[in-house]
């Protein structure tokens, strides 16, 4: 195998794992909030904290999805502007780093608060959060 059919195959690697990693969180984020809506009746028995934290995981939620988006189109402009050899290829390209990391954290923190939830419930914990 050459250095470039190497380098090809990577970037091939590259894009599947990027590619899944797009589609888990987007599906999993815009899955969990019409499930949460499901659980309304349940936090409303929470008390205030239980309550903040169900509504910030899924603050984070809507902050996957919009990211997301948002990135998708920098992306779109990245790649335009570099298509077309403009100066700002970089410029939207860092733009769209910064949403990708966006991204991961709000995900992260949406995955935490969830398991935080379903530990205290399943714990035994009482609805009084």
């Amino acid at each position: 195998m050459t250095n470039k059919e190497r380098e090809q195959t990577l970037l091939e690697y590259y894009k599947d794992i990027q590619n899944f990693i797009d589609k888990l969180t987007l599906t999993a984020a815009l899955g969990s909030i019409p499930l949460a809506l499901g659980y309304v009746d349940k936090v409303l028995k929470f008390g205030f904290l239980g309550k903040f934290l169900f509504v910030a995981v899924n603050i984070f939620a809507a902050a996957v999805v919009v990211a997301h988006i948002i990135g998708a189109i920098y992306g779109k402009k990245s790649c335009d502007a570099a298509l077309a050899n403009e100066k700002n290829a970089e410029k939207y390209g860092e733009i769209q780093e910064k949403f990708n990391k966006s991204v991961n954290w709000n995900f992260i923190c949406m995955i935490i608060g969830y398991l935080l939830i379903i530990i205290y419930l399943t714990c035994g914990g009482q609805y009084e959060i």
